[in-house]
């Protein structure tokens, strides 16, 4: 936030605008979040608004600016079905979608789109005319970028033996 006040701070300089210029940032968690983390010292107003943020936060038009940094991975909830111990798509024994079977993918999948489609349009009626939106996101490569990659991939890692550990020192 502060980079984004003290760009907007030099832009309104250099045109000579002598208004003082006052930001309201309002940060977003889910309700039982404590909010510790916000800035002590801040050039702007902040406030915290618990809720999710896969449905409407704010007004109509009340954005300028909306940033989400790397939230978007996660679901309002677990897809259902994977949770059934009598559907092909159980996720027995995992806490999330990994390398898994193509059913529980799916399930996954369509419950992103779900959430993120909410997500947008939430945005989209927030923002102003000509605001900004920018999402940061944890994401995975192509399947050919990860397998040609995997390919030639060797960690710096050896672990010995105390026998060969002794060796060495020995």
């Amino acid at each position: 936030m502060q980079n984004i006040v003290e760009a907007v701070e030099l832009k309104y300089r250099s045109i000579q605008v002598s208004a003082s210029l006052e930001f309201q940032d309002f940060f977003n968690d889910l309700v039982d979040n404590d909010f510790k983390s916000l800035p002590s010292k801040m050039r702007y107003f902040a406030a915290a608004v618990p809720d999710s943020f896969h449905k409407h936060l704010f007004p109509k038009s009340s954005l300028h600016i909306a940033h989400s940094s790397y939230a978007l991975h996660w679901l309002s909830k677990v897809p259902k079905e994977v949770g059934n111990q009598n559907s092909s798509t159980w996720n027995k024994c995992k806490i999330y979608c990994s390398k898994t079977i193509k059913e529980i993918k799916e399930a996954y999948f369509a419950q992103f789109k779900e959430d993120l489609n909410r997500f947008l349009n939430a945005r989209a009626t927030e923002i102003v005319g000509r605001g900004l939106a920018v999402f940061q996101l944890a994401g995975l490569r192509s399947k050919w970028e990860i397998s040609a990659k995997k390919e030639s991939f060797n960690l710096p890692l050896h672990r010995p033996s105390v026998e060969k550990f002794k060796m060495v020192v020995e």
